[in-house]
């Protein structure tokens, strides 16, 4: 399903420029296409998943410069997405903590859950969090001084969340309840949005996310999309039309896409002469003049450090970002439109009056680093695991399975986590999801034999689409054959 924004006028177009999946170099390889756009975007940081806040957004001005921007790494994540002819506003809402837990995966949400939703995703997406890796909706909704998702700005809200694990039927939600709310949220906070929800199967591979378009939101604006003329004017005066699309991982159609006619602030020059009919055909990223991506004014936005995901490189130095004067005077309060919902109030900690602008240091403050490899413990043993008692024996049942490879985790993890074993297997699992970057899921697996416990096997659930490789078959005979 395509969802598709206001159309242009009748008019006589000249040649469209946003990159087409179908047209050449891909002809409709739509799998490479996202990746080669990918290669220069910018990017929603992704924040550590243990942060006290760890949501990100990222806003941006629709000018007169052409820019693309990207979600990824959705591998049980949810990203909200907000478009209008004025600016875009793009998220990344990690699974756990802020929908699910450790304790409750794949269960109904807990008080805590609910408590995490709340201070990880529903407030966020209003008021931020006061750094500007996560900037908040609320003051782009305003119908004075800013408002660039007011009602005459023809905003549309795209929602983008995982399938039921295990199923993978297509709108069946995998967290229906959360999403319902976001919806009544953003209905109540700009009520034009009309939400709509498209859902994807998760694949939480680390090669998939890195080779396919598995997991990857694509954002594209042009402010010169194409030249036009109004068959009805007979002066034959040029019409600068801008668009967006946005797809969704492989999609061979983008899942929404808008044309207009280009506003003041996003119109380029034309040196040609008026009366001249019919138009020749002209390429817009010959016309964009070189202003860079500017953020979205707001009263609480400074220049952002984008923060590139692992898997693609970030374009943030290719394309700087600016940050227009902000104003001074505070919003007014959201307007209350229905009687059933209503957006949720700041934080305790923001003032009543819009914030100050983020001192220049907290935008350049760079995320906290990840936590060093894990220290051996103990000395490295063999692969058969003859030589030390603080290590587990490999089930007799594992050994005409994969051997190699479990005899190379087994390996591993005598060196490296034997004796950190002892804590018990949830406080082990978390040590390896801080230490390990997921490109093998073996070690983890290792673990669950070692422990033979239900807690081990449930844990590896939670974090296995943060991890990588799904390697079933080793799970399953650790899971059957450890009771």
């Amino acid at each position: 399903m395509t969802c598709v924004g206001s159309d242009a006028p009748a008019t006589t177009v000249a040649k469209r420029t946003l990159a087409n999946p179908k047209a050449s170099p891909w002809f409709g390889n739509y799998q490479q296409f996202m990746l080669s756009q990918l290669q220069n975007v910018i990017q929603v940081p992704l924040r550590p998943p243990g942060g006290t806040t760890p949501s990100s957004s990222l806003a941006r001005d629709l000018g007169n410069q052409a820019f693309d921007m990207a979600v990824t790494g959705l591998r049980g994540c949810t990203s909200v997405i907000v478009i209008s002819n004025k600016g875009v506003w793009m998220s990344h809402f990690w699974e756990g903590p802020s929908f699910r837990s450790a304790t409750s995966w794949d269960r109904p949400a807990t008080p805590a859950d609910r408590a995490n939703f709340q201070n990880h995703v529903i407030m966020p997406i209003w008021w931020g969090d006061g750094t500007n890796l996560m900037v908040g909706l609320h003051q782009y909704t305003q119908t004075f001084p800013l408002g660039q998702f007011n009602i005459v700005e023809n905003p549309v809200a795209i929602i983008v969340t995982p399938r039921r694990m295990g199923q993978g039927v297509a709108g069946v939600l995998q967290y229906p309840e959360e999403i319902e709310e976001i919806v009544r949220d953003v209905q109540a906070q700009c009520p034009s949005c009309q939400p709509r929800v498209f859902d994807y199967a998760r694949d939480p591979s680390r090669r998939g996310q890195e080779t396919t378009a598995t997991g990857k939101v694509l954002f594209q604006y042009d402010p010169v999309q194409a030249w036009a003329t109004d068959p009805d004017d007979n002066t034959c005066e040029p019409i600068q039309m801008a668009s967006v699309n946005l797809y969704l991982e492989d999609g061979p159609e983008p899942v929404y896409s808008d044309s207009w006619i280009a506003e003041a602030g996003q119109q380029v020059p034309r040196n040609k002469k008026r009366n001249a009919c019919p138009l020749s055909q002209y390429n817009s990223t010959e016309l964009a003049t070189q202003v860079p991506p500017t953020e979205l004014s707001g009263t609480n936005m400074v220049p952002e450090t984008t923060v590139s995901s692992t898997n693609t490189p970030s374009s943030s130095a290719a394309l700087p970002s600016t940050t227009l004067s902000s104003t001074t005077s505070p919003p007014p309060p959201p307007p209350s439109t229905t009687p059933t919902s209503s957006p949720p109030p700041p934080p305790s900690t923001t003032p009543t009056s819009s914030p100050p602008p983020l001192s220049a240091a907290a935008s350049t403050t760079p995320p906290p680093p990840p936590l060093p490899p894990a220290t051996p413990t103990v000395a490295p043993v063999d692969p058969a695991n003859t030589a030390s008692p603080s290590c587990f024996p490999i089930p007799s049942q594992m050994k005409d399975v994969h051997s190699d490879q479990v005899a190379d985790a087994a390996s591993w993890f005598c060196s490296n986590y034997a004796q950190v074993l002892l804590p018990g297997p949830v406080n082990v699992t978390q040590e390896y999801v801080h230490y390990d970057s997921g490109e093998d899921c073996f070690q983890l697996q290792i673990l669950s034999i070692a422990n033979c416990q239900v807690e081990a096997w449930e844990n590896y659930k939670l974090y296995e689409p943060l991890i990588g490789v799904f390697c079933e078959d080793i799970i399953d005979y650790a899971w059957k054959n450890c009771k």
